[in-house]
């Protein structure tokens, strides 16, 4: 199997791990195999998705950091997997663990985590972290598909303005990258969105029920406000572009 790499990438705050697990949870509901990779090491991201109550076998990414090299054998033994889908299995940090708690993941590692992932999954979800890590890096060098996020705050905008100069250098496709308007509002902050992105490929619309998913840590779960169907129809046409 040789799977189909995106990575998603923007702001701290512009919701990239909140799509980037919209988009693998949507994904393994279609029975697709699904591995979601999050890689910030500073606020591991798998205690924020579900409960524990859900999650069937729970392990860490620092395993993988631990080894000396990434192969599909070790990469698959450290998944976590959930009672509710066979499909969808994640790799991250776990409650309590920090970026010090294993050894530093090198540019090589991460080459071959990603290309581990490949093996395993029909499709692989990267949620980047806000700095350029070795994982984030690798995963923009390797990606078949990136999207870049901005949302509609100011600081978000900011970020992504600065940003990119040093992006160019390390994502190789840049041009070809898909630009989303994450968590919009009418009005709030829209000019700049679309000054700074330019040619915006989609609009993301804030959603209240997603936003109490985030604050529950139960992201995996089913959106059936009228603007969380209304969140979710746009992130339909996001999965279009990765299928």
């Amino acid at each position: 199997m040789t799977g189909k790499v995106t990575a998603i990438w923007g702001s701290p705050g512009s919701g990239k791990s909140t799509i980037a697990t919209k988009v693998a949870y949507r994904l393994a509901e279609q029975g697709r195999e699904t591995s979601l990779l999050f890689c910030d090491t500073t606020a591991p991201m798998l205690p924020c998705v579900c409960p524990p109550g859900e999650i069937e076998r729970e392990r860490s990414l620092g395993s993988v950091f631990a080894a000396a090299h990434a192969t599909a054998n070790l990469v698959s033994n450290n998944l976590t997997t959930l009672k509710r889908s066979d499909k969808l299995k994640m790799l991250g940090f776990l409650k309590r663990e920090n970026a010090q708690s294993y050894p530093q993941c090198s540019e090589r590692l991460a080459a071959e985590l990603i290309d581990c992932l490949r093996e395993i999954a029909e499709y692989v979800i990267i949620d980047c972290s806000g700095s350029y890590d070795a994982l984030t890096l690798a995963a923009l060098k390797s990606s078949d598909v990136t999207f870049r996020l901005v949302s509609g705050e100011l600081k978000s905008v900011s970020y992504y303005s600065s940003q990119l100069p040093l992006l160019a250098e390390l994502a190789p496709n840049l041009d070809a990258h898909l630009r989303v308007a994450a968590n919009t509002r009418p009005l709030r902050f829209w000019e700049h969105i679309n000054q700074t992105l330019s040619r915006t490929a989609f609009a993301l619309p804030y959603s209240a029920e997603v936003e109490r998913q985030c604050a529950d840590g139960n992201l995996l779960s089913e959106l059936k406000s009228k603007d969380g169907r209304l969140f979710a129809r746009e992130l339909d046409k996001i999965i279009s572009e990765i299928l």
